[in-house]
């Protein structure tokens, strides 16, 4: 497995080095401004294109697959944590950031990136889209236990006044 995981990230660092660069983004203590050369109608065309271009699987723009990606029960601790790193340095480089609740274990965040090259979306060349995986339904939560955003036992009135 190591073999193919060491593949797996050149992979990972090709499709990272053809992203377009981060203009308008913010990436931990980075800041990549909008240029002098992004005109405002650069800027204003890309949000239109955001907005009416039909959306692909994620996978497919990124060109892999989630077969490429083992299951997280078949690797062991280090390779988890490498490829789930490997994945979210691949999205910030395609202006996607994964919004996840601290402390949430590495395997979950893995599955959830790894599921999500199954879903539609459109990208952005300007700026970032946060991919938020909680729907805000506590039934459905998928990070009961590490976060309390959508615990209804957590709402009260004050908080949303």
């Amino acid at each position: 497995m190591d073999n193919y995981i060491k593949q797996l990230l050149k992979d990972i660092d090709a499709r990272i080095a053809v992203a377009p660069p981060p203009i308008g983004m913010v990436i931990g203590e980075n800041v990549y401004p909008i240029s002098d050369s992004t005109t405002l109608e650069e800027s204003l065309g890309e949000a239109e294109r955001y907005v009416s271009a039909p959306p692909a699987k994620l996978g497919d723009q990124l060109k892999f697959t989630i077969n490429e990606f083992p299951r997280a029960t078949l690797l062991n601790t280090k390779q988890l944590t490498v490829l789930t790193q490997a994945l979210e340095n691949l999205w910030l480089a395609w202006h996607l950031v994964p919004d996840f609740p601290k402390g949430l274990p590495v395997a979950m965040k893995y599955n959830l990136m790894r599921g999500y090259l199954e879903k539609e979306i459109v990208l952005v060349k300007v700026g970032e889209v946060h991919i938020e995986f909680c729907e805000y339904d506590y039934d459905n939560c998928p990070f009961i236990g590490y976060c309390d955003s959508c615990d209804p036992k957590k709402f009260t009135d004050e908080k949303w006044n």
